[in-house]
């Protein structure tokens, strides 16, 4: 992802931006343009970026329950 503000409207400022999404293709890999503002919508996150990302439709609680694999980190504890 990333997020461009108005310097993406100059010339030289979209010329390296295609340049770095051609890079990115090449690689395989998907870049996310979203125009920098104050505040977002999660809704509008999500329809962004659902269809470069697998997304789950469980919340990350219901998975961690579902997989009794799943350990923490050595150490990790949880903020208070």
């Amino acid at each position: 992802m990333e997020l461009d503000d108005s310097s993406h409207d100059a010339e030289d400022r979209r010329e390296r931006d295609e340049f770095v999404d051609q890079a990115l293709a090449a690689a395989g890999l998907a870049i996310v343009h979203v125009r920098a503002k104050r505040g977002y919508q999660l809704d509008e996150l999500r329809s962004l970026f659902s269809p470069h990302l697998e997304m789950s439709a469980q919340s990350p609680a219901e998975v961690v329950e579902k997989d009794a694999r799943y350990m923490p980190p050595a150490g990790w504890r949880p903020a208070v």
